[in-house]
């Protein structure tokens, strides 16, 4: 009979149960008056906002909110029980959440608002990022390796530019392709974003009014001619503020926590052990 009952697999479940539950009881710290939940009124308010939020916009009836309150109690004993026991340590994704917290919290720490005289300085020290540049209006002719296979491509261009000279009109020459054959008054980057951005920089680069290159991009081979080149716009703090003001505080925010991470390197050792099989030539 008691063999039998040994033999039980509900009986050793519930040593197994028993077993754990007096482990729990023997590693958790003794409860005392001072683990005290309090569920201060704004907590309530925002509970009670959420279940609204959840439900059409209706408040949550008296036993709503209690159920509610309930539940919120239940997380947080769970997660103080939880840090009492460390079941935080080691977990990849708790010690990520913690970081970018303490990250944000180190960010609103050192956070401020900006005087005039600190965006005045920003904006004189990076002028160039916030000036407009200038808009230039060009044409193009387009030359396509593909169709010029076996030619000779400075004869092909040569060619061309000859043709130019006799008064022949661009839009006359050249191969066929997608491409414009003129922008007018347009920024670097709306060029860049056609042509691409090795066609936008030797744009900038040409001197004068005739026609220049040719010019290779991933499209094939161009020779352009400048018929505008406007100036560029110098921006001022009147002007351009918001855009100023966000980029000081970025560039603050980053400058900040940067020595936020240096105060906190000289509180930490950071020590590398080697790896147990290293070779002992190695760890010298």
């Amino acid at each position: 009979m008691i063999g039998r009952l040994l033999r039980e697999p509900l009986l050793h479940f519930a040593l197994l149960g028993a077993a754990i539950f007096g482990a729990y009881r023997f590693v958790a710290p003794p409860a005392s008056d001072a683990s005290e939940i309090v569920i201060t009124a704004d907590r309530v308010a925002s509970i009670a906002a959420q279940f609204s939020a959840s439900h059409g916009g209706r408040p949550p009836r008296e036993d709503e909110l209690r159920a509610a309150l309930g539940a919120y109690a239940r997380d947080e004993m769970l997660y103080r029980e939880g840090l009492a026991l460390a079941l935080d340590r080691d977990d990849p994704v708790v010690r990520n959440r913690i970081r970018q917290k303490a990250d944000l919290l180190s960010e609103d720490a050192l956070s401020r608002e900006p005087s005039d005289d600190d965006l005045q300085a920003y904006l004189a020290a990076n002028q160039t990022e916030f000036d407009i540049p200038a808009r230039v209006s060009f044409e193009q002719i387009y030359i396509d390796p593909d169709r010029h296979r076996g030619e000779d491509p400075a004869a092909v261009v040569a060619r061309i530019r000859a043709a130019l000279t006799l008064d022949r009109l661009p839009g006359t020459l050249g191969d066929r392709t997608l491409l414009p054959a003129t922008m007018t008054e347009a920024l670097s980057g709306e060029v860049e974003a056609v042509f691409g951005s090795e066609f936008a920089k030797q744009l900038a680069a040409i001197v004068g009014n005739g026609w220049a290159g040719p010019f290779t991009t991933s499209y094939g081979v161009h020779l352009v001619r400048i018929t505008h080149r406007g100036e560029p716009t110098r921006a001022t703090l009147a002007d351009a503020r918001d855009v100023v003001a966000r980029e000081w505080s970025r560039a603050q925010t980053a400058k900040a926590k940067e020595q936020f991470y240096e105060t906190l390197a000289r509180r930490y050792t950071v020590r590398v052990e080697p790896e147990a099989d290293a070779p002992r030539n190695a760890r010298r």
